[in-house]
């Protein structure tokens, strides 16, 4: 199994680079709304088209609040994976999360 973050999950990594996030898609108006929320800050990036998108000291307040009941719900919802399938669905979403930030 993947070395787990500051958080205990496997899936997410604090110290990931921000991620591009392009104009226009459906992730828009949730993005805008983190941002409203002051949740996450979005900065140019090297590519024109995209933005990079960091949380902020205020999202990260309300992450640490409510990771462990999303983790509590992940681990009952994964709970019938044997490790040789949790670390296989490991390996697939990191395939497809590197494939969609190269594409």
């Amino acid at each position: 199994m993947p070395e787990s973050d500051s958080f205990g999950s496997p899936f997410l990594d604090q110290s990931a680079k921000p991620l591009p996030w392009t104009k226009g898609g459906p992730n828009s108006q949730v993005i805008k709304g983190l941002e409203e929320k002051e949740l996450i800050d979005r900065s140019p990036s090297s590519d024109g088209r995209a933005k990079n998108v960091s949380v902020t000291s205020n999202g990260s307040k309300i992450l640490e609040k409510a990771l462990p009941a999303v983790e509590q719900g992940d681990a009952k919802f994964f709970s019938t994976l044997d490790k040789e399938e949790s670390v296989f669905l490991i390996s697939i979403f990191q395939k497809l999360t590197t494939n969609s930030l190269t594409s």
